[in-house]
């Protein structure tokens, strides 16, 4: 529900393509909904274990609500970094669930969870609440300006924000999931 409805606004208010502004009250609706889901996801899991009524089902269950979450918070994030219709929105989303999935089954095989420093779920977590905030504040059209990158000793390339971003969301999941 709290990643759903806002999905669903942000389809019918601005648009089902990847290019486009989103107003400031979708980025404050989105920041607490995250906000909420994140402790209700947590809440679930550890009352579960304390009342004794957590199961193989019900982990199922939740891993499978996360993925599906966490797949479509990306296609939001694609949406508010106005990365356009091209098959560069592919690449976020297959990094993001593919984490997921290899995380998954990780637990599964291994018998726990076992996350490093700076991973998604705690750190990237409050990370993306401030950037929903801060896009609020900024307006959508901030990751659309353009950057210089140095390439060599006295060159450098001007690369759209949002391209960059897109790529270290890329590049960060590769990276944990090859570091496990």
């Amino acid at each position: 529900m709290f990643t759903v409805v806002p999905l669903l606004l942000m389809l019918a208010c601005f648009g089902t393509d990847f290019e486009g502004p989103v107003d400031s009250w979708w980025c404050y609706l989105q920041a607490f909904s995250y906000l909420a889901y994140r402790m209700l996801d947590e809440m679930d899991g550890k009352q579960a274990r304390k009342t004794g009524n957590s199961s193989p089902l019900g982990l199922l269950f939740d891993h499978g609500c996360d993925s599906f979450t966490t797949a479509l918070l990306t296609i939001m994030i694609m949406k508010l970094f106005q990365i356009g219709n091209s098959w560069f929105v592919l690449l976020p989303l297959l990094a993001s669930t593919m984490s997921f999935y290899f995380s998954t089954l990780e637990e599964y095989y291994i018998g726990g969870l076992f996350l490093g420093v700076g991973n998604g779920v705690t750190d990237g977590s409050v990370i993306l609440i401030f950037m929903f905030l801060y896009t609020g504040y900024r307006g959508n059209d901030v990751y659309k300006e353009f950057i210089n990158v140095p390439t060599g000793l006295n060159s450098t390339t001007s690369i759209q924000l949002n391209y960059l971003l897109g790529l270290g969301l890329v590049v960060s999941q590769t990276v944990s999931v090859a570091l496990k």
